[in-house]
């Protein structure tokens, strides 16, 4: 295992048909019930220091927006639509982090094809190091042996019939050392391996691999400290990094897949699924600026039914593709103002309604790449159907 390193596949998923979305839109409205099974799942219980954020990319000012001077954050300047109830403010602005993942150990193979036997090992290395009693070396001789495994690979310890059985060490000439049980010729049981290069597994074996729980450990890159399976991560176990992040949950053949929660080294957060070293399934993602998402994951990326929430409470709810607001859904804003709409790579496209808190109807509109391009009286109710019964189904809850 070389230094830890870090990468994403950032490949998009493929796009949704949009004759697909209109139906799964009319036999899906109620969108609250489904974010609601997700803090079921995800209760809000992580909390990390304040670290002040960097401003939100804003989209650029459409050239139809009515413009007048606003004074904010001590200048002044146009405002633009943005600046009313920010409904457009990027969410692909914040991506995921790239996922660490630790190679699996490099361990040197034990030969055990070798026909050399005790006697065959160069006189040298058969000296005891110091004088024993002759009780101890009838011990020795009879329980311990020197074994050459290969040209410069030496075992020392037990052996029957010529097999290392028991307990014994193995040298290589590279300064690698296995020391601990035999079974069959192989390392079997308990044993710890140092590499040549200051790294270690120590745990259990069988057939020469790591098998079972283990901690291997890399001064110069990650630590892993769980299950394992013919030397791969298998099962629970938990990674850490020298930055301070860390994974801990489930592996499958080297890889991060099931339930777990990784922590980055900036402070972000995500909690939920992983499927073959991707954040895929259903899973909580904390910022550190406290942005979160709470939803659907494919491939690293927002995507399918979630609820994004901004800092001030601000929230999203409703679908994404590629880490952006897309197909149907609503924006509640902090002082109760709520937004029915469609969206389109996180601008609002397609018809929408402005409702006051107690869902009485302020705007009817449709809206191209985030401009409003038409409004409707009130009355005119013809095409906001879907729309209408989502306000209506929201109060009933």
């Amino acid at each position: 295992m070389g230094n830890c390193h870090h990468y994403c596949n950032a490949s998009d998923p493929e796009p949704m048909k949009s004759s697909e979305k209109i139906t799964e839109i009319e036999k899906e409205l109620i969108l609250n019930l489904e974010v609601k099974e997700l803090k079921k799942k995800f209760p809000e219980n992580i909390s990390l220091p304040h670290i002040q954020s960097e401003s939100n990319l804003l989209l650029e000012s459409k050239k139809n927006y009515k413009k007048k001077p606003v004074y904010t954050n001590g200048s002044l300047h146009l405002a633009s639509e943005d600046d009313v109830h920010e409904d457009q403010k990027s969410t692909s602005s914040h991506r995921t982090n790239d996922l660490n993942t630790l190679k699996a150990i490099k361990k040197p193979t034990l030969n055990t094809n070798s026909s050399k036997q005790c006697n065959d090992v160069p006189k040298k290395l058969m000296e005891p190091k110091k004088k024993k009693s002759i009780v101890q070396k009838t011990k020795i001789e009879k329980n311990k042996c020197l074994k050459e495994i290969s040209p410069g690979v030496i075992y020392e310890g037990e052996l029957i019939d010529g097999k290392r059985i028991g307990k014994g060490v193995q040298k290589w000439v590279d300064g690698t050392i296995y020391e601990g049980e035999w079974k069959e010729d192989k390392a079997n049981g308990k044993g710890k391996l140092i590499h040549r290069e200051g790294d270690t597994y120590e745990g259990e074996w069988t057939n020469d691999k790591a098998n079972g729980f283990g901690v291997y450990k890399n001064p110069k890159g990650g630590n892993y400290e769980g299950q394992w399976l013919n030397d791969l991560q298998h099962g629970k176990g938990k990674e850490d990094w020298p930055d301070g992040s860390f994974y801990d949950g489930e592996f499958k053949m080297g890889m991060k897949h099931g339930k777990g929660k990784i922590v980055f080294a900036d402070g972000a957060s995500y909690e939920g699924d992983f499927f073959e070293n991707n954040i895929q399934g259903v899973g909580d993602y904390l910022w550190i600026d406290k942005k979160r998402f709470k939803g659907e994951w494919h491939q690293n990326k927002m995507h399918g039914k979630g609820e994004f929430i901004w800092e001030n409470g601000k929230k999203y709810i409703g679908e994404f593709q590629n880490d952006r607001k897309h197909g149907l859904g609503k924006m509640i804003h902090c002082d109760g103002v709520m937004f029915y709409g469609f969206w389109k790579s996180d601008l609002k496209s397609g018809k929408g309604i402005k409702v006051d808190k107690e869902g009485k109807i302020m705007e009817l509109g449709e809206w191209k790449e985030g401009v409003k391009v038409k409004s409707y009286e009130i009355t005119e109710e013809k095409g906001f159907e879907v729309l209408l019964n989502n306000i209506k189904e929201d109060k009933k809850l």
